[in-house]
């Protein structure tokens, strides 16, 4: 139950994440390449929960006794940041 509810109250900390990730890397490349409007935090949202039906989500291969704390966290927070890190540098090439 601990567990759980822990989950829940990072919930909105993945959405913010996941947002703001796309919003950066919107701007970084949509915006100077197609010409397109850059996006705000709750147009990145919507954008991503869209994508998100259509998209293939990975196996969970955990059993009952693994903790999916971690894994919840790894995936969902420090990924998209890893991601905006990652167009980050590449900006230094365009």
């Amino acid at each position: 139950m601990k567990t759980v509810a822990i989950l829940i109250c990072l919930m909105p900390v993945a959405v913010l994440a996941h947002a703001f990730s796309l919003t950066k890397l919107w701007g970084w490349y949509v915006v100077g390449t197609f010409g397109l409007p850059a996006l705000s935090l709750a147009q990145a949202y919507g954008l991503s929960m869209t994508i998100s039906l259509f998209a293939s989500a990975t196996p969970n291969h955990s059993t009952d006794d693994d903790d999916p704390v971690p894994g919840f966290v790894g995936r969902w927070i420090i990924g998209p940041f890893f991601a905006v890190f990652v167009g980050w540098l590449g900006t230094f090439f365009l």
